[in-house]
């Protein structure tokens, strides 16, 4: 592919979101094929506080760092940004925000993203956290106001809601997770037991019983192991995170990690080949990195570059590739580092989110790892 330059600017006026300045990128591999340009790239998107409410980054051309990525949309959410999510087939962009409707989909074309018309039956009150099903036929949306967890179900390009699970969570819903293997949702709210989880027959949602042990405090996330068969549930009290196990039918509280978290936590992910457990937490380190044996986290050694502060999401690029965004609103919101081994290692900030950060209040992180072409 030849070297493509993308001159751009950044605004939000007409609804064109685009680059600060000149970039040399292969965010989009071009493959001329039968059926026409196919679309290839690996990239994130980050959710913040701040308008255009989300944006999104992409490898440059020599594969050599992250950048911020030129896209248009014909409408941006209409508040904050909490959560956004990818669709695991590619094709759409959910952002859970703070003002009605609460939930925007787009449909993805390369880079590009058109809304979607809204779902007939909104979320109910503001949208906290939102999560596809591993075949996108679903979508869950964490939110304030009863019935906290709303879920949709996907037909081509419209999103009917379900009947409400006939136990619903206790209070606000904060985050909500789908297993990889598309049989349970989890949602976490902000009261006892602080954790809810539903097994899925067709369209139904059903409730199981609570644990026994229920998190140490009001939730932050809540994630699925690869596998399917563990749980994590970060928040605000002292151990800061709570590990279950689930066999389809019960949630067991495992034994907490020797080295705890310092403060509180505010996202866990898994590395897809389950190997390792990051968290982002309040305090310095900020974040900690497990390797994982079983039911034995094993805290590596903090990286000798620690995340601009205060941690709010992480995620996997690959099995390696761990991305921490930050709350600072001044000194920078993002780093990137390699786990391998033992170590953890500093690699990269992308441009426009380090010191004197133009992009602040970063919330949630999702990656998008193409597993096909569309």
């Amino acid at each position: 592919m030849p070297n493509k330059k993308i001159i751009g600017y950044y605004n939000n006026s007409g609804n064109t979101v685009s680059q600060t300045g000149v970039a040399t990128f292969n965010d989009i591999t071009e493959q001329l094929l039968t059926s026409g340009w196919l679309y290839y790239f690996k990239g994130m998107v980050v959710s913040n506080g701040a308008t255009p409410y989300f944006v999104q980054l992409r490898r440059d051309f020599n594969n050599t760092k992250y950048v911020l990525a030129e896209y248009t949309t014909d409408t941006i959410p209409t508040g904050a940004g909490n959560d956004a999510a990818y669709s695991p087939n590619g094709a759409y962009l959910a952002v859970a925000h703070a003002t009605t409707p609460f939930i925007t989909i787009y449909l993805r074309s390369g880079p590009n993203l058109t809304k979607l018309t809204n779902p007939t039956t909104l979320p109910a009150g503001a949208g906290y956290g939102c999560a596809w099903s591993p075949d996108t036929t679903y979508l869950a949306v964490a939110h304030g106001s009863s019935p906290f967890i709303t879920i949709y179900k996907r037909s081509s390009n419209t999103f009917t809601k379900l009947t409400n699970p006939t136990t619903l969570p206790a209070s606000t819903g904060v985050a909500c997770a789908f297993a990889p293997n598309g049989n349970y949702l989890a949602v976490a709210h902000n009261t006892t037991p602080f954790i809810t989880v539903y097994t899925r027959s067709g369209d139904t949602f059903t409730k199981v019983a609570n644990p026994v042990t229920v998190p140490g405090g009001s939730p932050n996330s809540c994630a699925w192991s690869p596998d399917s068969a563990y749980l994590v549930v970060t928040y605000t009290g002292s151990p800061y995170l709570t590990i279950y196990s689930f066999d389809g039918t019960t949630l067991t509280k495992i034994a907490d990690p020797a080295s705890l978290p310092t403060g509180q936590g505010n996202d866990a992910r898994w590395s897809p080949n389950g190997n390792y457990l990051a968290v982002s937490h309040n305090t310095s380190p900020f974040m900690t990195v497990y390797s994982v044996s079983g039911t034995t986290y094993t805290k590596l050694a903090d990286p000798a570059t620690l995340p601009f502060g205060i941690s709010e999401g992480v995620c996997w690029m690959d099995n390696s590739t761990l991305v921490v965004t930050s709350r600072s609103t001044t000194s920078g919101s993002i780093r990137i580092y390699n786990v391998s081994g033992s170590s953890v290692t500093f690699t990269e900030t992308p441009d426009g989110f380090g010191s004197g950060t133009t992009y602040t209040q970063i919330y949630s992180v999702d990656p998008f790892l193409p597993t096909s072409t569309y």
